[in-house]
């Protein structure tokens, strides 16, 4: 409020000066100030409306809300906006950056001193010199390779040259957080002009029947032919693994599992599906909705029913973040019984409870916001298809009380109806 005001009183000053001018030096002298100000006060205005408390008392208020599902989506549509500006404030943080600036801007000002330099030339030039020195001698690395040294995986490592491979993450986003938000924004624009990836699905029932579960799979849309009438319409999906008879069909196929609150359009699922269809793979997206992720009954099932429909087809995991969690569960249980022939675990969560508490106190505070977000999609994603929860509106007032996501989740899971055991007696944990 303070910076609103002086920025208010300059402009009031410079706006009185002006009064008595021309019209075109008045035209002038109204575009320098909102050059001046209008970036500051813009910023102090985005700031008050989304991080004052009392703004945010305002939002949340259950009273100005007729249903209960709004007030959800309101404090989750704020949470998620936080999260982004304070990773992207954050990222600006760095330390690393700042002793770039500092040291382009001494050397800049010796040059100048010293040499007579421009300033406005030889800033830019130190800093990106810097920048490449920082970037080269410090962010690029090779791989630290922890492997059991037997015979085969030597040679894998070996054939593979993984230690010989080094890292280079992009230059102008080598920190995480930069990269999480920046990064994450660019991969969602790709999509604007890329070809675009649709789905075909195939529903199978769950474990805990009525429910039902879903297998999505890919495929690129054909050429239509623009001279013919409706030629913006939708055309047949380009699959041939309904064409072909099932027990000759020999593609491999990936079974994709994607992360927690994700889906099958998130933009690295998508970016991994277009690369392996380019190669001749076939892609099946597990979308499964079950906060669940230590039963590993339904993700047998879709397996099982993908090798019984095509027993020659390889088949391959390939699962991100949360969904590893549901892979190693159904991995470690299925043993060398399973069809898969090959799986891959990229950013694996493998300890949920020490994932949480690694997140909620050693991240920046937007990543805990982040989490929390995520979990509530899970959470109404649930609701929304588990058929067997008759009171689906006892779970908002859960999404609204509870801020931890570890507590969050453990009171969701009191709150389902109870599970169904399997053949052993057990709930496939």
């Amino acid at each position: 409020q303070a910076s609103a005001s002086v920025a208010a009183r300059g402009a009031s000053r410079e706006a009185a000066a002006m009064q008595a001018a021309p019209p075109v030096a008045r035209e002038e002298g109204w575009r320098r100030v909102l050059r001046k100000y209008g970036p500051a006060a813009a910023l102090v205005a985005f700031l008050a409306l989304n991080f004052s408390p009392h703004m945010h008392h305002q939002e949340l208020n259950p009273d100005k809300h007729r249903d209960k599902a709004e007030l959800i989506e309101a404090k989750d549509r704020k949470a998620a906006a936080r999260a982004r500006l304070g990773a992207l404030l954050w990222a600006v943080r760095s330390s690393t950056l700042r002793n770039m600036l500092l040291v382009s801007g001494a050397v800049t000002w010796a040059a100048r001193r010293l040499f007579g330099f421009r300033a406005n030339r030889t800033f830019p030039a130190f800093l990106m010199t810097i920048w490449a020195l920082i970037y080269k001698w410090r962010v690029v690395e090779s791989p630290k390779i922890f492997f059991r040294r037997t015979y085969w995986n030597t040679h894998v490592v070996e054939k593979a040259k993984l230690a010989q491979t080094e890292f280079w993450p992009v230059f102008w986003a080598f920190n995480r957080h930069a990269q999480t938000v920046t990064c994450f924004a660019i991969s969602a624009l790709e999509w604007l002009w890329a070809r675009p990836i649709l789905y075909e699905r195939e529903v199978i029932p769950c474990h805990d029947e009525p429910n039902e579960q879903f297998i999505d799979w890919a495929y690129y849309k054909t050429e239509v032919n623009t001279s013919l009438p409706g030629h913006g319409e939708p055309a047949e999906p380009v699959h041939d693994f309904e064409d072909r008879s099932a027990g000759h069909w020999e593609t491999p196929i990936i079974i994709c599992i994607h992360g927690l609150g994700d889906h099958r359009d998130i933009p690295y699922l998508k970016r991994f599906a277009r690369m392996a269809m380019r190669n001749g793979w076939r892609i099946a997206v597990w979308s499964w909705w079950k906060f669940d992720l230590a039963d590993s009954r339904d993700l047998k099932l879709v397996i099982d029913h993908i090798h019984q429909k095509y027993p020659r087809a390889p088949l391959v995991g390939v699962a991100w973040s949360a969904g590893v969690y549901s892979l190693v569960q159904y991995l470690q249980k299925a043993g060398s019984d399973t069809p898969l022939v090959c799986a891959v675990c990229q950013s694996g969560c493998l300890d949920f409870v020490q994932a949480v508490t690694d997140v909620t106190t050693n991240e920046n505070k937007t990543y805990p916001l982040f989490l929390l977000g995520q979990a509530h999609v899970c959470i109404r994603r649930h609701v929304r298809n588990d058929r067997r929860i008759v009171d689906k509106t006892a779970f908002d007032n859960l999404i609204l009380e509870e801020m931890d996501p570890m507590k969050l989740f453990n009171k969701f899971y009191t709150m389902l109806p109870e599970p169904i055991p399997d053949e052993s007696g057990g709930y496939g944990r």
